[in-house]
């Protein structure tokens, strides 16, 4: 007992201390997920499931949640009638999807988790219209629809996928934190800014992107102070200097 309350301790101080920002602070439902699972051992844990229908037959009354939790299994394949009417968050992290169904728009669902999967792209008409957290990290994603707006998206989370460039017409009015950490972005023009006046957090990090150079991380830092001030911009391992030759827009 003393070795769980040392790691519910742990947990508690390490969600609020490694969280991006005084703005981005842990919810109450990703705190309690944390703290939760300091007190499970690997036996302890739902078992992992192979298939969409075992999962779900593990979840009673799943229809009537408006939390499920199907990740850390190994769910290849979401049916394509699903589409649940009340559900709010959905969490399939950590599985093996390589795709979403062509009309999965649930339209209440605030949150989704899709981390840690093999997606290599998402469906044309992907826009639920009440998500406001998406998380993507760790997929295999080369593109993001060219329709993709979710209205009221506030958190996308793209970060170590392969992208290298943003849709272009691509401005969710809400948009507040924009992870791109390592990606393939190779440049990034400043007026990009201008489609997320609402935005609070850029993260370039890792991606093979110039300081120099009109399309590099100076001038978008320098447009940033100039047009958005409360923006905050990382840029970590970015490549120094400007980029080779001259002809930097290819005209």
């Amino acid at each position: 007992m003393e070795n769980n309350m040392k790691k519910l301790i742990f947990i508690s101080l390490l969600a609020i201390s490694v969280c991006k920002g005084a703005d981005d602070k842990p919810t109450l439902w990703e705190w309690l997920t944390l703290s939760t699972s300091a007190f499970l051992t690997p036996l302890e844990r739902d078992p992992s499931y192979g298939s969409w229908d075992q999962a779900l037959q593990a979840k009673p009354n799943w229809q009537q949640r408006e939390i499920l939790d199907l990740g850390f299994n190994r769910i290849a394949a979401i049916p394509a009638n699903f589409n649940p009417l009340q559900l709010r968050v959905l969490d399939l992290s950590h599985n093996q999807l390589i795709a979403l169904p062509a009309n999965f728009n649930p339209p209440q669902l605030r949150r989704l988790y899709l981390d840690h999967n093999r997606l290599g792209t998402l469906p044309t008409n992907f826009n639920p219209p009440q998500l406001q957290e998406l998380y993507l990290e760790n997929n295999q994603l080369i593109a993001l629809p060219t329709n993709f707006n979710p209205p009221q998206l506030r958190r996308l989370y793209l970060d170590r996928n392969r992208l290298g460039a943003l849709p272009a017409n691509f401005n969710p009015p809400q948009l507040e934190y924009l992870y791109l950490r390592g990606n393939q972005f190779d440049h990034i023009y400043p007026e990009i800014l201008d489609k997320f006046p609402n935005l609070k957090r850029l993260d370039l990090s890792n991606n093979p992107i110039y300081e120099g150079g009109t399309d590099g991380v100076n001038a978008l830092r320098a447009y940033a102070v100039e047009h958005y001030p409360n923006l905050e911009i990382i840029a970590d391992n970015i490549l120094p200097g400007d980029p080779p030759g001259i002809d930097i827009k290819g005209e």
